[in-house]
This record gives structure tokens, sequence and C-alpha cells, in this order.
């Protein structure tokens, strides 16, 4: 491990510049295990209260951010069936996030 890290490890939180702590943050992320994250969760929801749960918000949301096309990729739908691709629809959720996060900065 890097000394510099060792010692932010050791430094409190409220003593870091904002550039210490994205390198404490991004160091502990390098070494945790995402794949126990997903592991707890279902491979596919169904309908729109499924996806709802999911993503822990109430129904109308849920069918506004579908028909808003983000989680397109991840649904298949036949007729009035829908099924959701937890791990699609999440990655889609994320890298939207990313992608408007990057345009109200700039």
């Amino acid at each position: 491990m890097d000394n510099k890290i060792e010692d932010l490890l050791k430094s409190r939180i409220i003593d870091m510049t904002g550039n210490e702590l994205v390198s404490v943050i991004i160091y502990a992320a390098s070494k945790s295990d995402l794949t126990k994250v997903g592991s707890s969760l279902p491979a596919l929801v169904y309908g729109i209260d499924g996806l709802a749960r999911l993503l822990n918000v109430s129904t109308a949301t849920a069918m506004r951010m579908k028909k808003s096309g983000i989680f397109d990729p991840a649904i298949s739908q036949i007729e009035r069936t829908v099924v959701i691709d937890v791990q699609k629809a999440l990655l889609l959720m994320h890298n939207n996030y990313i992608n408007h996060k990057d345009d109200d900065e700039q």
C-alpha cells in the first residue's frame, strides 16, 4: 500500500482535502468485492411493481422511468408482461446518473 494512502487512512476526514478524500474512496472501492453486492439481488424482476421495489420508488415513478427509455435495453416486453434484467437495469441507471452528473458540471 502507498505510504500516502496509509497516512490518509489514519487521518480524520475533516482534515482531508477533496482530492485526498477522493483518493481514499477510490482506494477503498478498488479493494472491495463488488460481486458480493449484486449476489443478493434476483436476476429478473417482473412488472412495474418489481421495478419499483428494486429501485425503492413508487410505481408511478417506475412507470415514468420506464417510459423515459432509460431501461429499454434491460426490458423485455411481450404484450402486457414486462421482464427486467436487474443487473442491466442497475448498470443503465448508474450510467444515466453519471452522464447527467457530467452534464450538470459543464
